[in-house]
Protein backbone atom coordinates (compact mmCIF):
# COMPACT_ATOMS: atom_id res chain seq x y z
CA UNK A 1 0.00 0.00 0.00
CA UNK A 2 0.99 3.77 -1.20
CA UNK A 3 0.45 5.96 1.64
CA UNK A 4 -0.04 9.76 0.83
CA UNK A 5 0.16 11.58 4.34
CA UNK A 6 -1.25 14.52 2.11
CA UNK A 7 -4.59 13.25 1.33
CA UNK A 8 -5.13 12.72 5.14
CA UNK A 9 -7.47 15.15 6.51
CA UNK A 10 -7.60 16.07 10.06
CA UNK A 11 -10.51 17.11 12.22
CA UNK A 12 -11.37 18.43 15.99
CA UNK A 13 -13.68 16.63 17.78
CA UNK A 14 -15.91 16.16 20.83
CA UNK A 15 -14.66 13.52 23.17
CA UNK A 16 -17.64 10.72 23.81
CA UNK A 17 -18.92 11.69 27.42
CA UNK A 18 -18.83 7.71 28.35
CA UNK A 19 -15.12 7.35 28.34
CA UNK A 20 -13.75 8.88 31.84
CA UNK A 21 -9.67 8.34 30.42
CA UNK A 22 -10.47 10.11 27.13
CA UNK A 23 -12.20 13.11 28.78
CA UNK A 24 -8.84 13.91 30.43
CA UNK A 25 -7.37 14.82 27.07
CA UNK A 26 -7.88 18.21 26.09
CA UNK A 27 -7.64 17.81 22.46
CA UNK A 28 -9.57 14.59 20.16
CA UNK A 29 -8.79 14.20 16.60
CA UNK A 30 -10.21 12.32 13.66
CA UNK A 31 -7.60 11.31 10.73
CA UNK A 32 -10.01 10.97 7.61
CA UNK A 33 -9.44 9.19 4.29
CA UNK A 34 -9.96 11.52 0.93
CA UNK A 35 -12.92 9.59 0.62
CA UNK A 36 -13.98 11.04 4.36
CA UNK A 37 -13.41 7.56 5.98
CA UNK A 38 -11.92 7.80 10.00
CA UNK A 39 -9.29 5.78 10.44
CA UNK A 40 -7.50 7.32 13.51
CA UNK A 41 -7.68 9.18 16.39
CA UNK A 42 -5.67 11.11 18.19
CA UNK A 43 -6.10 12.23 22.22
CA UNK A 44 -3.41 15.24 23.20
CA UNK A 45 -2.86 15.16 26.72
CA UNK A 46 -1.26 18.73 27.22
CA UNK A 47 1.48 19.36 29.36
CA UNK A 48 4.19 22.20 30.40
CA UNK A 49 7.64 20.10 29.47
CA UNK A 50 6.11 17.27 27.30
CA UNK A 51 2.74 16.75 25.38
CA UNK A 52 1.29 13.28 25.32
CA UNK A 53 -0.82 11.23 22.49
CA UNK A 54 -2.66 8.19 21.87
CA UNK A 55 -3.54 7.05 18.89
CA UNK A 56 -6.11 4.61 18.13
CA UNK A 57 -6.49 3.45 14.24
CA UNK A 58 -8.63 1.31 12.48
CA UNK A 59 -5.87 1.30 9.67
CA UNK A 60 -4.00 -2.38 9.31
CA UNK A 61 -2.73 -1.28 6.08
CA UNK A 62 -0.40 1.52 7.73
CA UNK A 63 2.51 0.92 9.40
CA UNK A 64 3.68 2.79 12.61
CA UNK A 65 6.02 4.86 11.05
CA UNK A 66 2.89 6.49 8.92
CA UNK A 67 1.20 7.15 11.99
CA UNK A 68 4.30 8.80 13.76
CA UNK A 69 4.50 10.78 10.63
CA UNK A 70 0.50 11.82 10.40
CA UNK A 71 0.89 12.59 14.18
CA UNK A 72 3.95 14.79 13.18
CA UNK A 73 2.05 16.87 10.88
CA UNK A 74 -1.15 17.06 13.06
CA UNK A 75 1.26 18.72 15.73
CA UNK A 76 3.03 20.88 13.92
CA UNK A 77 -0.32 22.12 11.43
CA UNK A 78 -3.49 22.08 13.42
CA UNK A 79 -2.72 21.12 17.10
CA UNK A 80 0.84 23.28 17.61
CA UNK A 81 2.23 21.91 19.93
CA UNK A 82 4.92 24.40 22.01
CA UNK A 83 7.11 21.51 23.78
CA UNK A 84 10.38 20.11 22.61
CA UNK A 85 8.94 16.50 22.80
CA UNK A 86 5.84 14.32 22.58
CA UNK A 87 5.63 11.12 23.93
CA UNK A 88 3.24 9.09 21.08
CA UNK A 89 1.23 5.25 22.58
CA UNK A 90 -0.26 3.84 19.48
CA UNK A 91 -3.30 1.93 20.69
CA UNK A 92 -2.52 -1.00 18.68
CA UNK A 93 0.40 -2.06 20.44
CA UNK A 94 0.71 -0.06 23.39
CA UNK A 95 4.92 0.61 21.88
CA UNK A 96 5.72 4.74 23.18
CA UNK A 97 7.74 6.58 20.72
CA UNK A 98 8.94 9.87 21.13
CA UNK A 99 8.65 12.34 18.97
CA UNK A 100 11.84 15.64 18.74
CA UNK A 101 11.26 18.72 17.49
CA UNK A 102 14.02 19.69 14.89
CA UNK A 103 13.44 23.01 13.50
CA UNK A 104 9.74 23.28 12.67
CA UNK A 105 8.91 20.00 12.19
CA UNK A 106 8.55 16.48 14.69
CA UNK A 107 10.89 13.44 13.82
Amino acid sequence: MIFDPDSVAFRRVVPPKVDAVARRAQQHWDFASREGQVFARAEIYEGTEQWGVRVHDRAPGLEDHDLLRLVARLLVWHAPCPTDTVDVVLGRSHEHHTLVKVGADFV
